[in-house]
């Protein structure tokens, strides 16, 4: 936690401010492993203090390092109190986070103290992963495909979207996922919605079953989908999982350091828009699933080795389904390294 610290610390330094605040709880558990969701960070040059409100404060003392622990019941005249007890003059509070009214409280509790709206400074940090950090994702992975074979043993010809999902969780917490990310069960129609979410409806024979999911360790998400298609595929079925499986194919060969989120989603878009569909997209996973780097039109994120993020092409077509492949990947100086090892070929199950 020291050297994540030091690196925020080196960001203040290069734009000439004391501290910041961050309330947002990835970066708080990223920056000093402090599991508790109702505290505030504030990191200065020379220490850390994190302010706990008291239903916080035995979890954050057991999970925190290397910070002062302080109480949060009030959060401006807490936040104000650190801060004239360091005798800061320039602090950085988190613009994209902090609600315009608190933002409006910090001020006139401060009125001394020059706050200065950034937005993103730790989530880029977050950016390029670790070894640590990668293997507890990597974890994730392996618990998704438990529910991916959950799914492919269990489907059957009467079941529902939430009967399904709720064996696939089973799956994936008595394989040791601390929480879930997300989770994800679509029958037929209802793959051509992205984020669906699971409903009453039941399995029937030519069905897709898209699945995505995402367990978490240690605070750390991951992220899988794959789709599969119940007792028979028509052509037309084969067709769009066909396109999709080489639009994912394509992204994965060209990656690599260096280019752009933009760069890196051209492939797969071409090969989409080729075929008469739309566009897909892909990003960072991490504390936050939906991190950068982006992969999208437009992106100018740049792809760094330690990077993780997803390929995640689709085909969705309103009132008859959709199909999405997604891995996510780890950048390397070389290129990437997969972090999925479920099968993608397209599967007819159940039949």
């Amino acid at each position: 936690m020291t050297a994540r610290m030091d690196q925020l610390r080196a960001k203040l330094r290069e734009a000439g401010l004391d501290g910041i605040f961050t309330s947002k709880p990835g970066n708080i558990r990223y920056l000093c492993g402090a599991t508790g969701t109702a505290c505030e960070l504030l990191v200065t040059l020379d220490d850390a203090v994190l302010l706990s409100n008291w239903v916080d404060i035995t979890e954050n003392a057991e999970t925190a390092q290397d910070v002062v622990h302080g109480r949060r019941s009030n959060p401006a005249a807490d936040a104000a109190a650190a801060v004239k007890a360091r005798k800061l003059k320039r602090v950085a509070l988190e613009a994209h986070v902090l609600p315009q009214a608190q933002y409006a409280a910090y001020a006139a509790a401060m009125p001394d103290v020059e706050l200065v709206p950034t937005s993103g400074l730790i989530e880029r940090l977050r950016w390029v992963k670790d070894e640590d950090e990668i293997a507890l994702i990597e974890k994730g992975m392996r618990i998704n495909e438990e529910a991916c074979r959950y799914v492919v043993e269990h489907a059957r010809e009467g079941i529902s979207e939430f009967e399904l999902a709720a064996g696939a969780e089973h799956a994936m917490r008595s394989a040791g996922a601390d929480g879930l990310a997300f989770l994800i069960v679509q029958f037929g129609e209802n793959a051509a919605k992205p984020h669906h979410r699971h409903s009453p409806r039941t399995l029937r024979k030519g069905d897709f079953i898209l699945l995505d999911i995402g367990a978490v360790c240690s605070g750390y998400g991951s992220d899988t989908t794959r789709t599969f298609i119940f007792s028979e595929a028509s052509k037309r079925q084969q067709q769009v999982y066909a396109t999709v499986l080489e639009a994912q194919l394509a992204t994965l060969a060209a990656l690599k350091a260096g280019m752009t989120g933009a760069q890196a989603h051209e492939p797969s878009a071409a090969i989409i828009a080729e075929a008469g569909y739309a566009n897909y997209y892909g990003h960072g996973v991490g504390h936050g699933i939906n991190e950068g780097p982006s992969l999208r039109p437009g992106s100018a994120d740049v792809l760094a080795p330690g990077n993780v993020v997803t390929v995640e092409p689709g085909i969705y077509v309103p009132n008859w389904g959709g199909v999405r492949i997604e891995d996510t990947v780890v950048i390397t100086d070389s290129g990437y390294r997969n972090l999925a090892t479920f099968p993608k070929e397209l599967q007819v199950i159940g039949a």
